[in-house]
C-alpha cells in the first residue's frame, strides 16, 4: 500500500554533507520506523516511507554531482527517475536541464530525443549484457551471503552458476558493488525496524 505522505518536506531540510549524515540517518530511520509502528497498513517495501526519500535525495546529490562533472544528459533521466521512484519534487536543475532538452527537440535545435538527452547505451551494447548488468546488486548480495559458507575464490563460481552469468561476471559484479558501498558509506542500507 502506498504511503500517503508522499512529501515529506521536512526532509529536504536535512544535511546530507559527510559530517552530518550520520544524525540526518539516524532521524529519518526513527521517523521511518515511527510511521511502521503506528500504520499497519504500511509496507517497508513503500519507496514513500521516509528512509528511501532520504536515500532517493541521497542519490540526487550524487546525480547532480556526477551531471556537473561529466554534462551527460541521460543523467537528468535517471534524476526524474528517482523522484518518481521516491515521490520527491524535481530540483531545479533536473528541471531546467530537463526543459531545455525537451524543447531542443521541439524546436528543432535537435533532431531525436537520443540527440537531446543522449544514448541510453552505447552503440553495439547487447541486450543481454544489459539484462546481466541488472543482477549486479543480487550477485553482490549472494556473494556476500553465500561467502558465510564458502570461501571467497570458490563462492564466485558458485553464484556466478546460481545467476547464470559465469564465475568471472560474479567476481566483477561483486566488486564493482563493493567499491560504490566502500567509497559511499552514507548507509544506503537501512536498518529499519518494522
Amino acid at each position: 500500500m502506498k504511503n500517503n505522505n508522499s512529501c515529506n518536506c521536512w526532509l529536504y531540510d536535512l544535511p546530507r554533507d559527510a559530517e552530518s549524515i550520520e544524525s540526518s540517518h539516524e532521524m529519518v530511520i526513527e521517523a521511518t520506523n515511527i510511521l511502521l509502528n503506528n500504520d499497519p497498513s504500511l509496507s517497508f517495501a513503500d519507496p514513500l516511507l521516509p528512509c528511501y526519500q532520504f536515500f532517493g535525495l541521497c542519490l540526487l546529490d550524487e546525480l547532480e554531482k556526477s551531471y556537473k562533472e561529466k554534462n551527460k544528459k541521460k543523467t537528468i533521466l535517471k534524476a526524474i527517475a528517482v523522484c518518481a521512484n521516491y515521490g520527491l519534487k524535481m530540483p531545479e536543475w533536473v528541471s531546467q536541464t530537463f526543459l531545455d532538452s525537451y524543447y531542443s527537440v521541439i524546436r528543432g535545435e535537435k533532431m531525436s530525443w537520443d540527440e537531446a538527452f543522449g544514448m541510453p547505451f552505447r552503440n553495439g551494447t547487447h541486450k543481454k549484457t544489459i539484462k546481466n548488468s541488472r543482477k549486479k546488486i543480487p550477485v553482490f548480495y549472494a556473494v556476500r551471503e553465500a561467502n558465510k559458507n564458502i570461501p571467497i575464490p570458490k563462492v564466485f563460481e558458485v553464484v556466478g552458476e546460481q545467476f547464470g552469468i559465469g564465475e568471472r561476471l560474479a567476481k566483477d559484479y561483486y566488486y564493482e558493488i563493493k567499491k560504490i558501498f566502500d567509497k559511499n558509506k552514507r548507509g544506503l542500507i537501512f536498518s529499519v525496524n518494522s
